[in-house]
């Protein structure tokens, strides 16, 4: 007797053939199933005691042929239709034996080699492992200095899958099958008689499949869109053993848009040879972020593939592009000589792996300071003793992302250490270049010009501008102090390039009848300081 099959998962039928043959006729003959193999000695105990042969199913048996080399020969097929309320057990091997007695009066056994039940998908690697998803354990894994410039930092296998948030049980048929990019006749040749019961196990985890090369850490970030790695656990399954993977790879956890599922050990026909892992080169990856998902078949050879899938909830990132570099703000505090360097560096993808900072004197070159690599995202001091002064330092920025592209760009405007005050210029009332008006009839317009406010280091960064009345004194002459603060128009700011100011006065106030006014101009120079020059 021969069963169909070694393992199946459908829990009410059971298939094999059988054959019985003796050189003397046949008086009976039956044919069942069970749980243990026939022997000898049950039958001829039962026979000696006139025990029914209960549970057994009685063959026709042909007309003997005394002539030929066995005299009678009974073949055909054992069929066992079963309902769900009374289905085979899991994990139990279940036999078809038979038995026949010859017109001599002799019992003849047989039993096949019998069929394995199994209900149970295969097991992905443990989750719940201690070590790996205790978060005091988890550690950064960096490649040596020597060449991290080569090969992006790695992360710990550790995310929510670690407490199994996320698992589901289906009754899918063989629609697991059906999602493979191309067939193998062996694995669609199992989709024959289909459980009804569950028969796929999903699971999202990130503690399973990783991608790269290195099992237990995953590689975050690629700069190439042609090609990719990915190893897994294996899975196990103590019934049947693993008869095949399926991997692929999509945009989020679970999906196969990007890569349809394969088979990674195609050409492999010996389990031992499996390297549980995937190198393909014939996928195009535009930018963004990619999940793993590996899918694990059982050895069941009847009733449908039991299949476990486990998703990786961390992100392969494709970046190829540069990361940005926002903006750059130098200070220099003058008491305490540190100079503070504030920026802002972001990169969507593949995040910033490294800032490298210098200082040069122009927006090409970092004579004064070497680039120098720092973690830090957004501010960096220095002791500033070190900084010339007269010349012009520009604050210059690298961002590096994680794929090892870099933007730079340099802070503007520059930092300028300069402890000398600008040289006062000309100051002129009215709004004609280079002429002093001395009387106006406007009283409620204030007018301005002004020239030849320097500074040999920084130059002139900025003006401003205030018009107060004076106070006459004894002798009838006009005097004004600029530091009084008594601006009939309050200090306004202009730019380097200004030369000239035309301002209507606040409202509910006049320029008055019989009073001198002064303009105030004030020059900053660029240094740190902005030291000032003042003019009226």
């Amino acid at each position: 007797a021969d069963p169909d099959y070694d393992f199946q998962s459908h829990p009410t039928q059971l298939e094999g053939s059988f054959k019985i043959w003796d050189e003397t006729p046949l008086t009976e003959a039956y044919w069942s199933y069970g749980d243990n193999q026939l022997q000898i000695a049950d039958v001829e105990d039962a026979a000696s005691r006139g025990a029914e042969l209960y549970g057994y199913e009685k063959l026709t048996l042909p007309q003997p042929n005394r002539q030929a080399a066995f005299a009678t020969v009974v073949q055909g097929r054992a069929l066992i239709s079963l309902n769900l309320s009374v289905m085979f057990e899991h994990n139990v091997i279940y036999y078809i034996n038979m038995k026949a007695k010859n017109e001599l009066g002799y019992w003849g056994v047989g039993s096949s080699k019998g069929t394995l039940i199994d209900y149970t998908m295969p097991e992905p690697a443990p989750l719940d492992d201690d070590e790996r998803c205790n978060e005091e354990n988890i550690e950064f894994h960096l490649l040596p200095e020597t060449i991290e410039n080569l090969i992006p930092q790695r992360h710990p296998a550790r995310t929510d899958g670690c407490h199994h948030v996320n698992e589901t049980f289906t009754a899918e048929g063989c629609a697991q099958v059906d999602l493979f990019e191309y067939y193998t006749d062996r694995l669609v040749g199992r989709c024959i008689g289909v459980t009804p019961l569950n028969n796929h196990y999903t699971l999202v985890d990130s503690g399973s499949v990783f991608s790269g090369v290195y099992r237990d850490a995953h590689h975050l970030y690629q700069l190439e869109q042609q090609f990719f790695t990915a190893v897994w656990h294996e899975m196990h399954d103590n019934e049947t053993g693993m008869y095949n993977y399926g991997i692929a790879l999509g945009t989020r956890p679970c999906q196969d848009d990007t890569m349809r599922w394969r088979d990674p050990h195609r050409g492999i026909s010996r389990p031992e040879s499996w390297t549980h892992s995937v190198a393909a080169s014939d996928v195009f990856l535009p930018e963004g972020f990619y999940y793993f998902s590996v899918k694990g078949f059982n050895n069941i050879q009847r009733g449908g593939p039991l299949a476990t899938t486990v998703c990786s909830t961390v992100a392969l990132v494709v970046d190829i592009t540069k990361p940005d570099v926002n903006w750059i703000i130098p200070h220099f505090d003058d008491p305490t000589r540190v100079l503070t360097i504030t920026y802002n560096v972001t990169d969507d993808l593949s995040d910033i792996y490294a800032v490298f900072f210098g200082l040069g004197e122009s927006t090409v070159d970092e004579t004064l300071m070497s680039f120098t690599k720092f973690y830090n995202r957004t501010t960096l001091r220095f002791d500033g003793n070190f900084l010339p002064t007269g010349v012009f330092i520009f604050p210059r920025i690298m961002a590096v992302n994680n794929v090892r592209l870099s933007r730079d760009a340099t802070g503007k405007p520059p930092l300028f250490l300069d402890y000398t005050d600008p040289f006062p210029g000309i100051v002129n009332d009215g709004y004609e270049y280079k002429v002093d008006i001395n009387y106006t009839h406007q009283v409620t317009l204030v007018e301005a010009n002004w020239l030849d406010f320097t500074d040999p280091d920084s130059g002139i960064a900025q003006y401003q501008w205030a018009v107060g009345p004076g106070v006459q004194d004894a002798d009838g002459v006009w005097h004004y102090d600029p530091l009084s603060r008594n601006h009939t128009l309050p200090l306004t700011n202009y730019s380097a390039i200004a030369f000239r100011a035309r301002q209507a006065l606040p409202a509910n106030v006049t320029l008055q009848h019989n009073v001198v006014y002064f303009s105030t101009v004030i020059g900053y120079n660029g240094g740190h300081l902005h030291q000032t020059a003042t003019a009226v």
